[in-house]
C-alpha cells in the first residue's frame, strides 16, 4: 500500500513541478523569442499560461468534467466576461458557439477560473470584482432546481429542506438564514408556497455553498500580498454581506503562497474549499511559498480545488428555457393556445 501511496505522491509532486516550471520558464522563453524575431505577442503569452493551467488541472479531476473558455450564461439572459478557464460537464453541457465565441450553461458549470502574470492590490481587486460577477450568474433557479451531481447531494438537501437533517447543535445550518431559529424554517416549509420554498430553501446559495460555481485566479505574482492580507478591508478578509456566497474560493499565486478558506472547529483552523460554510465563521488563510522547491502551496491548491469541483452541484440543462419568445398556436377552431 505504501508502495502505491508513493508512486501516486510521486505522480503528483512531478505534475505540480513540471506546471511550476512551465509556468514561471515561459516568461523568459516568450522574451526571448520576442526579441529575436517579433514572432510572439502578449495575447500568446497569456494563451500559453491558459493551457498550462489548463493541463495541469486535467489530470486531477473526473473524466465526465472537461475544461474550456468562453463566457457563462444563464437563463435571465445575463452572461459573464469572458473566462480564461471553465471547467464543465462533458455529458450535459450543449456546445454553443456565435460568431466564434463559446458559451457554457450555468446549470452544467462547476468552476471558472482566471490566469494572469502580476498584480498589485487594484489588479486584484478588478480581477475579484469579475469573478464575483461570474459567480452571481447562477443566484438564479434552475429551470429544474435538483442538482443531477454529485449523487449525495440532493439526497442531503432534500434532508436539510424537510427538516430531518440530525446533525448536531453546532451544526445548525438555519442559525444564519432569514428565519432565525429551525422551527421557523419548519413552519415556512409547512405554510409556503412551492416556488417560495424552491428559491428560498432548495436552491438557496446562503444555505448551500455546494449549488454555487466555483471561482479560482491563478497568477505569477501578488505585490505586497502579505500587506493586503494583513488589511481587515482587504478583498480576502471583507465583502459586503450580500456578497458573501460569491467571494472567490482559491487564489494561487506561484511566487508568493496560497490563500484559501478555513472555518473553526474544536478551536483550531480547519481548511474548507469553499467561502462559506452553513453556520460557521469563516477566515481566509495565506500559505506562503516556501522557496524550498516543494511547491506545496501548488500542492493544497490541487487538493483543495478537487475537493470543491466533486462537491459543486450541477443541473440538468434545459435548452427551452433560454427561449423567452411567446410562441402562440392557432387550432383549426380558431382558437389561440399561448405558451412559452
Amino acid at each position: 500500500m505504501n508502495s502505491i501511496t508513493n508512486q501516486i505522491q510521486t505522480i503528483i509532486n512531478n505534475a505540480v513541478n513540471e506546471f511550476a516550471n512551465d509556468f514561471i520558464n515561459c516568461r523568459e522563453l516568450f522574451s526571448t523569442l520576442d526579441s529575436r524575431n517579433g514572432l510572439t505577442h502578449s495575447g500568446e503569452f497569456g494563451m500559453y499560461r491558459e493551457r498550462i493551467c489548463k493541463k495541469l488541472i486535467e489530470k486531477f479531476v473526473a473524466s465526465d468534467m472537461k475544461i474550456g473558455d468562453g463566457f457563462i450564461i444563464n437563463k435571465n439572459g445575463e452572461s459573464s466576461n469572458q473566462s480564461d478557464l471553465i471547467v464543465f460537464d462533458r455529458d450535459h453541457t450543449l456546445q454553443i458557439e456565435s460568431g466564434g465565441a463559446k458559451f457554457f450553461p450555468c446549470e452544467t458549470t462547476y468552476a471558472i477560473g482566471e490566469v494572469k502574470s502580476k498584480l498589485d492590490e487594484k489588479g486584484l481587486k478588478e480581477a475579484l470584482a469579475r469573478l464575483i460577477k461570474a459567480k452571481k450568474i447562477r443566484s438564479h433557479t434552475p429551470a429544474i432546481p435538483t442538482p443531477i451531481k454529485p449523487n449525495h447531494l440532493p439526497h442531503f438537501i432534500n434532508k436539510i429542506a424537510s427538516g430531518a437533517y440530525d446533525g448536531d447543535e453546532h451544526y445548525n445550518p438555519y442559525r444564519i438564514n432569514k428565519f432565525g431559529d429551525f422551527q421557523g424554517l419548519i413552519d415556512y416549509i409547512e405554510n409556503g408556497t412551492c416556488d417560495n420554498f424552491i428559491n428560498d430553501v432548495l436552491h438557496n446559495i446562503r444555505l448551500f455553498e455546494q449549488l454555487n460555481i466555483v471561482t479560482f485566479l491563478i497568477c505569477e505574482e501578488i505585490k505586497d500580498i502579505e500587506k493586503i492580507m494583513s488589511d481587515t478591508a482587504s478583498p480576502f478578509n471583507f465583502c459586503s454581506k450580500e456578497d458573501e456566497p460569491f467571494r472567490i474560493n482559491l487564489i494561487l499565486s506561484l511566487n508568493d503562497g496560497l490563500i484559501f478558506h478555513c472555518y473553526y472547529e474544536n478551536n483550531a483552523l480547519t481548511p474548507y474549499p469553499f467561502p462559506m460554510k452553513l453556520g460557521e465563521k469563516m477566515r481566509a488563510i495565506f500559505f506562503p511559498n516556501k522557496k524550498d522547491g516543494k511547491n506545496l502551496h501548488i500542492v493544497k491548491f490541487i487538493q483543495l480545488l478537487s475537493w470543491a469541483l466533486y462537491e459543486t452541484a450541477i443541473y440538468q440543462f434545459v435548452p427551452m428555457g433560454y427561449y423567452k419568445n411567446q410562441i402562440n398556436i392557432i387550432t383549426p377552431d380558431c382558437k389561440v393556445i399561448s405558451g412559452g
